[in-house]
């Protein structure tokens, strides 16, 4: 038992390296004069990989835990029923759709809080002075004093923006995936099957690291970016760590609806926030389709050994 747990802790190492590694790439790639057209198309190549991490990882596995879940519904409604009711696309489309009206609410509010700001300039602008030069050393102050405000809100909207809390959203999600990933890790009894499973994440660790730098360095400032990043590496050992404890013990039904979540999450930033917009900017939009199969297809072809 003792070699297992070294072994287990010497993965659980690996696979933060790779997780972290993976996920700094783009700011590397960003800060050292690469030019933009190839930060394009890297998002593309990393919505590639969490389209096929959703639909190809993610969904089935969900599915298969929810199985049981499926049929007793299904049955509830049709007796003789005999394929379950399709659980995790049902919470994955929900998960997509929530998030979306999250990053709108968001976006209408910031809206309104920048057409009163834009007001409320004008009107000082416009607005006589009077007084003598108390007054105007008063007004001044009170200028600073907005401006000090002014540049409060600023940070505040940075901080909230709908691109930002979709970038957080991914991290959540990411996490929670890994955690998983480390719980399946850390469970296994023996040295062949922990190898085994080692494999089948640490294939696709450093490209999951990279589609979330890539996402948050589109989004968010570069601390935030390398803060989530080690969050992101370090749940992989922490779930090792539940997984070793807890056992076999894990109820597959939540972990199928963590997972329906998770993809949804995935799908919701692969397309419209990733793909999407790399179509858009790129100059050589052939090249974006090719990254983003080459990305799905890397990604997909991981599952034969998971």
């Amino acid at each position: 038992m003792q070699p297992l747990l070294v072994l287990k802790a010497v993965l659980a190492a690996v696979l933060a390296l790779l997780g972290v590694g993976g996920g700094l790439l783009p700011i590397y790639l960003s800060t050292n004069g690469v030019r933009r057209e190839i930060t394009v198309l890297t998002n593309a190549f990393a919505g590639g990989v969490l389209l096929a991490a959703a639909l190809v990882h993610m969904l089935p596995d969900a599915s298969e835990s929810l199985v049981e879940l499926g049929f007793w519904i299904q049955r509830s409604f049709v007796p003789s029923a005999e394929e379950p009711f399709p659980i995790a696309p049902v919470v994955a489309g929900i998960a997509y759709f929530l998030l979306s009206l999250l990053e709108v609410t968001l976006e209408d509010r910031l809206h309104r809080e920048q057409v009163d700001h834009h007001l409320l300039e004008a009107n000082d602008k416009h607005r006589p002075l009077t007084g003598h030069e108390p007054r105007r050393n008063q007004s001044r102050d009170v200028m600073m004093c907005r401006s000090e405000t002014n540049t409060a809100a600023s940070v505040a909207v940075i901080v909230a923006s709908p691109q930002c809390v979709s970038a957080r959203a991914l991290v959540l999600a990411l996490a929670v995936h890994s955690l998983i990933e480390g719980i399946g890790i850390g469970a296994q009894p023996s040295l062949a099957n922990t190898l085994a499973v080692f494999v089948a994440v640490g294939a696709h660790k450093g490209l999951a690291g990279f589609a979330l730098g890539s996402k948050l360095n589109r989004s968010c400032g570069p601390t935030e970016v390398k803060r989530s990043v080690i969050v992101f590496g370090a749940c992989t050992p922490v779930g090792m760590v539940i997984g070793a404890l807890l056992e076999n013990n894990i109820a597959g039904t939540q972990v199928g609806f963590l997972l329906a979540l998770t993809a949804g999450t995935f799908l919701k930033i692969a397309i419209p926030e990733l793909i999407l917009p790399a179509f858009e900017a790129a100059q050589h939009r052939k090249t974006v389709v090719l990254l983003c199969l080459l990305g799905f297809v890397a990604m997909a072809f991981l599952a034969i050994w998971a």
